[in-house]
């Protein structure tokens, strides 16, 4: 009789679509052959079963929650059909083992024995099968975009019709027609956008039938559908592709590479139209700002309807930050729709700039805070501190893991050096993440206070001012500045952001500027 193990499991399912063609396995079949194994083995404390259908096993994301329970000591067994379900990716299938073995937790597979000599063989193994599986694919996807098939939904304007073309659908092909008509005239996309919104004119996600379709018209939209070479009747594919078959991000590809296909449909408008478009665009195509001209982007936001303020560049007139909704739609319209619209919020950016210089002045001389670490991260000095020296050695590490293996499957270097190099990077990723775990606790029970003297608070303050802040500065201090217009403040308002009643009175009836701080995190105890 098999002797029962108490120690909690968790049964682990996982099945790709893109396998086996349509005759895949059920992952219910998968489950039950799971737990039946769970049962002879004696395992009779199973606290979960995960079933991740029509997943990929490059992702090792899905992970997140599990690697969690597994350091609480919630989980101390994973059963597994076989390590291609655990995973297809080799240096996470091997980090992923590696953190198993650390927290004393055990791997099982029903279908196969788990070797400790010959797992990576195996995950290397699994990672090459990935790898073939998505060459198939792609070249499947490019013989179809070759041929002119058609591998999206239809754009804005079009509905299917077969497999390799689209035709026009009259009720969205308009408004397209009308969209290039006016912007022929000079007319800008935000002008263009806020009229759509007050005509009641549905937005392309609401058109095409979205689950959560966006509810306005915006400059982008506009943007997409008036440099789009597709109203002229050409369809172009592979403009992006995936980095790596491991990595789901896309990257653009070189225009030559891209797979053009002329007259493919019925066109919305001429291509003089069109060239003329685009003349105009770029004839009144305005600059654009780099990281440093807008240190204030993503970090304000609107006290009435709590959209991110943007910057507006002004000819001869100072720039402005104004509300990205009123940006978007213009005015409050009630009649339109009772959320439409919003206030412009103007805030001057030189004006911005002097106030945030001001209040991190003020917060110097706080004897709240703790001044020698904020002045530390917001003048700069002193280099990079520790937390970021260890990130940075942890990113190397990364990237040198990451080249050994793009070694390996290119036969560069024998089977023998690549796992001694694997285990070596490993060992060394787990002491720099337990050094950066162990500083970052070491920081949160650092007692207090700093002071500096005023000689030092001076120098601080002068090179403030001779330097002023920079976007990652701004955010080291600040949460973010949330910007009130006269009269629209709240009692919720006061009691949300702390407001004294002397602060909130001033802002009620002037409006203003709320600065919510990071630094308050710095506070002594």
């Amino acid at each position: 009789m098999v002797k029962e193990d108490l120690r909690p499991t968790l049964v682990y399912c996982r099945e790709s679509r893109d396998e086996n063609s349509i005759n895949y396995q059920r992952i219910e079949v998968q489950r039950d052959i799971l737990l039946a194994f769970c049962h002879r083995r004696g395992l009779t404390n199973i606290v979960d079963v995960i079933m991740d259908d029509d997943c990929t096993g490059t992702d090792f994301h899905r992970f997140d929650e599990i690697v969690r329970r597994v350091a609480r000591k919630e989980i101390q067994v994973i059963v597994f059909k076989d390590a291609s379900r655990l995973g297809r990716n080799l240096k996470e299938s091997l980090i992923f083992r590696d953190f198993m073995a650390e927290q004393g937790a055990e791997l099982l597979f029903e279908s196969e024995e788990y070797n400790e000599d010959f797992f990576p063989l195996k995950a290397w193994f699994n990672e090459q099968r990935a790898k073939e599986d998505s060459l198939k694919i792609r070249r499947v996807l490019r013989h179809k975009m070759e041929t002119g098939e058609l591998l999206v939904k239809p754009v804005y304007g079009y509905r299917r019709a077969g497999r390799c073309t689209m035709v026009p659908r009259e009720e969205t092909a308009k408004i397209v027609r009308w969209l290039y008509e006016e912007a022929a005239k000079g007319r800008g996309s935000g002008e263009l956008a806020a009229q759509l919104n007050a005509m009641g004119v549905p937005t392309p996600s609401q058109a095409a039938g979205n689950l959560h379709a966006t509810s306005c018209w915006n400059t982008q939209h506009i943007r997409r559908i008036l440099t789009d070479p597709v109203y002229v009747g050409t369809m172009v594919h592979h403009r992006s592709a995936r980095k790596s078959f491991k990595d789901p991000k896309t990257v653009r590809t070189p225009e030559q590479d891209w797979i053009i296909h002329r007259d493919h449909h019925a066109p919305l408008v001429s291509q003089e139209l069109f060239e003329k478009v685009q003349a105009l665009r770029r004839r009144f195509q305005r600059d654009r700002y780099t990281r440093k001209e807008r240190p204030f982007s993503g970090l304000l936001r609107c006290g009435r309807c709590g959209s991110a303020l943007v910057l507006r560049k002004r000819k001869d007139r100072p720039d402005v930050y104004i509300c990205g909704k009123n940006h978007r739609e213009g005015a409050v319209k009630d009649e339109i729709r009772p959320d439409y619209g919003c206030r412009p919020h103007r805030v001057r950016q030189d004006l911005l700039y002097e106030a945030s210089i001001g209040y991190v002045k003020d917060l110097l001389e706080d004897s709240h805070i703790n001044v020698g670490e904020l002045a530390r991260r917001v003048s700069g000095s002193g280099g990079l501190n520790r937390k970021e020296e260890l990130e940075g050695k942890l990113a190397s590490v990364e990237r040198d893991m990451d080249a050994v293996y793009e070694d390996r499957l290119r036969g560069i270097i024998p089977e023998g050096l690549f796992v001694r190099k694997c285990a070596e990077l490993s060992a060394r990723e787990g002491e720099l993440r337990k050094q950066l775990q162990e500083y970052c606790e070491k920081i949160q029970k650092k007692p207090p206070k700093e002071q500096l003297t005023d000689l030092q608070m001076g120098d601080i303050i002068n090179r403030l001012d001779a330097q002023g802040l920079t976007k990652e500065q701004l955010r080291l201090v600040f949460e973010c500045v949330v910007v009130f217009e006269p009269g629209e403040i709240r009692e919720e308002d006061r009691e949300r952001l702390k407001l004294s009643r002397e602060s909130y009175g001033r802002i009620q009836a002037e409006g203003g500027l709320v600065f919510l701080e990071q630094a308050r995190r710095l506070v002594d105890p």
